[in-house]
């Protein structure tokens, strides 16, 4: 009789169960042709511990078998949605970086309409679950009041779950504590479940943002239209230096002339030719 030790049997999805290194750098090569994201050898961990919930939904046993699922078998056709969103980093916060949004109400938004530019369009080019991009329309809508413009924003990201949760607009009540005071009993809607402590933007705030699937390797925009403000932060550190130069450029041929763009602090384009001068660390004007 032929017994089958314990530490021989397959191992189930765990916490310790792994993608090895082959498939790791077919995924990696997938991900940055498709997507821009470089994936380094150190990222192998985190890759892992998001693909066990893909596996576990695709009814696999382990990370293996998803990706023989994936590259052998077919899957990825259907699965790459749910891959890309797996692998996405979606860190964002209300505010976040709130010197940009100073410098785009006392000096970026007065200038465009000086030179009356009095419908301003904005697009948020990385807009995760939404909060830069409602954020940009609380201080947009308070300044329209006093500074008589119309404004639209326009959000994107290739990340699909994200993109669903920024429409909703709902967030973790805590989510929203760094929305001023004034701003966040105008624009901020809490639940009448106290238990569930979740907030919502209000509706005539939603309709001050379109959101849009778009994948930033593309050279148009789904927009259809150049853009006075551009917002495209803390997304270029996932690119190597050749994709930020291809993005970057992208992002300056949707730029009109005069337009503003702000990226995020951690990130520069020292060492690349674009069309654009630096007026403050990570805040770009296109020439």
């Amino acid at each position: 009789m032929t017994m089958t030790c314990v530490a021989d049997a397959p191992r189930e999805l765990d916490g310790y169960d792994e993608i090895d290194e082959s498939d790791f750098r077919t995924l990696a090569e997938l991900v940055e042709r498709r997507s821009g994201i470089h994936l380094a050898p150190t990222k192998r961990s985190m890759v892992s511990s998001r693909l066990r919930s893909c596996a576990r939904r695709a009814g696999k046993h382990t990370i293996g078998a998803y990706c023989r699922y994936l590259f052998e078998e077919g899957g990825l056709t259907t699965e790459w949605p749910t891959v890309l969103d797996a692998i996405t980093t979606n860190k964002t916060d209300f505010f976040r970086e709130s010197e940009h949004f100073d410098f785009l109400m006392k000096e970026a938004v007065p200038d465009l309409i000086a030179r009356e530019h009095n419908e301003l369009a904005v697009w948020s080019a990385a807009c995760s679950t939404g909060p830069e991009a409602y954020t940009l329309a609380m201080v947009l809508d308070q300044a329209a009041e006093s500074l008589g413009f119309a404004f639209h924003i326009y959000a994107s990201d290739i990340c699909c779950d994200a993109l669903e949760k920024a429409e909703r607009g709902v967030y973790p009540a805590e989510v929203a504590s760094p929305v001023p005071s004034a701003l966040h009993s105008r624009y901020v809607m809490t639940s009448r479940n106290k238990a569930a402590n979740l907030i919502r933007i209000v509706p005539e705030l939603r309709r001050a943002v379109t959101f849009g699937h778009h994948n930033l390797l593309s050279p148009r925009s789904p927009w259809g239209r150049t853009m006075d403000v551009i917002f495209c932060r803390n997304v270029l550190i996932y690119f190597t230096r050749p994709t930020q130069d291809l993005v970057l450029r992208h992002l300056c041929n949707q730029l009109r002339v005069g337009g503003y763009l702000f990226i995020g602090h951690s990130e520069s384009t020292m060492s690349l030719s674009l069309p654009i001068e630096q007026l403050r660390p990570s805040i770009y004007r296109r020439v």
